[in-house]
């Protein structure tokens, strides 16, 4: 259980790097259907069930907002160890398909 919630936290984060959110619609359904799948044949009550599926959908949730948020955590750590580069401290190129959350409106 523990190490499934732990892998969709890092899956989240990988996909929050490429993806806007929409991805966690089919990703959590996923999930859903693996706890789904993998308690039916061992004959898990539904509550227990129901609880596991929910903790699945909770851990992409938080890794894909941690996944969001680890450019800027990278970035303020640069500031406050002031490190010293070309003169700029911009975070890594976000993947094609997003808008640059820098951008002006």
């Amino acid at each position: 259980m523990y190490t499934m919630a732990l892998s969709c936290f890092f899956a989240a984060m990988l996909l929050s790097r490429c993806f806007k959110f929409y991805i966690l619609f089919p990703t959590s359904f996923v999930a859903i259907a693996v706890v789904l799948i993998r308690r039916s044949y061992e004959e898990y009550s539904l509550l227990q069930t129901g609880l596991d599926a929910m903790l699945q959908v909770a851990s992409l949730q938080v890794g894909y907002l941690c996944g969001l948020l680890a450019p800027l955590i990278r970035l303020r750590s640069a500031e406050d160890a002031k490190i010293e580069t070309d003169g700029s401290m911009e975070p890594a190129s976000p993947c094609a398909g997003h808008k640059d959350w820098r951008a002006a409106p």
